[in-house]
């Protein structure tokens, strides 16, 4: 498993995002497992799910040509 990607900030911090428009029983497994072998870098996960998705579609689609 790998999150869909990787965010990078001014600083050299980051983050990883994984979009989820929904989360069913796969998902779940494949992020705990995740969370399990990389631990570190679980802390640094972001879930995009659908009410995250649908705030950010709120603020950025009207300011952003062809959002989707």
């Amino acid at each position: 498993y790998t999150p869909d990607f990787q965010v990078w900030f001014p600083d050299g911090t980051y983050e990883w995002h994984e979009v989820k428009g929904y989360m069913d029983d796969k998902s779940r497994i494949k992020l705990r497992r995740f969370q399990l072998h990389h631990p570190m870098e679980a802390a640094r996960l972001k879930v995009i799910d659908k009410a995250v998705y649908d705030d950010l579609k709120a603020i950025w689609q009207p300011v952003l040509e062809d959002w989707e």
